[in-house]
């Protein structure tokens, strides 16, 4: 837990199943706002616009793995 209370999200998420790295990002489904996405672009994976059935909300950004429900 970070000093403002926050969680990080790698710490949530736990180690990707496929390769044990500890690089979890958010994964974000819809369009982003052009203004912020550079700078989420690092700290995210965007997913696009539509939802599958089962969203996964972590990804890993060594492997590309995605879990969690």
């Amino acid at each position: 837990m970070a000093r403002d209370g926050s969680v990080d999200v790698r710490d949530e998420a736990g180690p990707c199943p496929v390769c044990g790295a500890v690089e979890a990002r958010p994964v974000l489904y819809g369009l982003p706002d052009v203004g912020i996405f550079d700078d989420l672009q690092r700290d995210a994976v965007f997913a696009g616009c539509t939802m599958p059935a089962v969203p996964h909300p972590y990804a890993c950004a060594v492997c590309g793995s995605r879990w969690g429900a």
